[in-house]
């Protein structure tokens, strides 16, 4: 029974692989270069292509945008030379020289439009706690 399985699995490999002599055709859609001021020694891309991560020699992570445009610096990442993303929100940093593994679990700020709301309290204050109450 395994071995009809794995025949039937690898017939189909045989049918998504190109004919020999035949290959893919690819043309670039778009391109673009990024110049950062520190070394990228490794690079992660999340799930859904929304964000690039990009590990430095200085042990910083620089989180881009898809279309390439740098968000945001993460710092503690010295002596790690290695980055995958994981999961949905799970940055692995590794080091082959010091045999260590680090994660880093990352939350997303979202920013809610309270324009025209009432509210309590100082207007630039840390926190913003929105209440809908008038649910019916």
């Amino acid at each position: 029974m395994k071995q009809k399985a794995l025949s039937a699995i690898f017939s189909c490999l045989l049918v998504l692989l190109p004919l020999s002599g035949a290959h893919a055709a690819f043309v670039i859609q778009q391109e673009g270069t990024l110049e950062l001021k520190e070394t990228p020694i490794d690079i992660a891309v999340s799930s859904d292509g929304q964000w690039s991560f990009v590990l430095t020699a200085e042990g910083n992570i620089h989180i881009l945008a898809a279309n390439g445009a740098p968000l945001q610096q993460i710092s503690g990442a010295a002596g790690f030379d290695r980055i995958e993303f994981a999961g949905s929100n799970r940055l692995i940093l590794t080091s082959s020289k010091t045999k260590k593994l680090k994660i880093i679990v990352l939350n997303q700020i979202q920013e809610l439009n309270n324009t025209g709301s009432p509210f309590k309290g100082p207007a630039n204050a840390p926190v913003e706690v929105a209440v809908f109450d008038d649910f019916q």
